[in-house]
């Protein structure tokens, strides 16, 4: 029931905001979404005072296509490290930090610091062709 709930909001949200990313500051929420709607889950984390994390949120995650590519394909999940529980198995310093994780919670893949879109997109991209990958030799 919660599950439905929450997929009513989502299509809500998406048919008001078009491609607005969404995101969850709850990783165990993150991980029963992903194996719900079997979409890695995305991690940003971001500290308050980081200039190089506004420069992110402010230039590549403004770009269209970055955003239709996180809303459509990822759980996304933003945790700023003054405010919110990140598991220990996330490092979350220097940021900002980027993780692609699968529903197991295997990480997928990791980068850090600022990414133009042009290359922010390519490192989704590889991360769902490792998720693929693992999927059909049963990782």
């Amino acid at each position: 029931m919660i599950f439905r709930a929450f997929v009513f909001i989502m299509i809500t949200v998406w048919s008001l905001y078009g491609s607005e990313v969404v995101w969850l500051h709850d990783y165990a929420k993150a991980r029963t979404l992903s194996q719900k709607t079997g979409k890695p889950i995305y991690i940003m984390i971001t500290s308050q005072n980081c200039k190089w994390c506004r420069k992110f949120e402010n230039e590549t995650l403004q770009d269209k296509n970055v955003r239709q590519m996180l809303f459509s394909r990822f759980i996304t999940l933003h945790f700023i490290k003054e405010r919110h529980y990140i598991p220990n198995k996330f490092a979350y310093t220097p940021v900002p930090r980027h993780y692609i994780v699968d529903s197991k919670g295997i990480i997928l893949g990791e980068e850090v610091g600022f990414l133009p879109s042009d290359i922010f997109a390519i490192v989704l991209e590889n991360a769902l062709k490792e998720r693929e990958d693992a999927i059909h030799t049963n990782r």
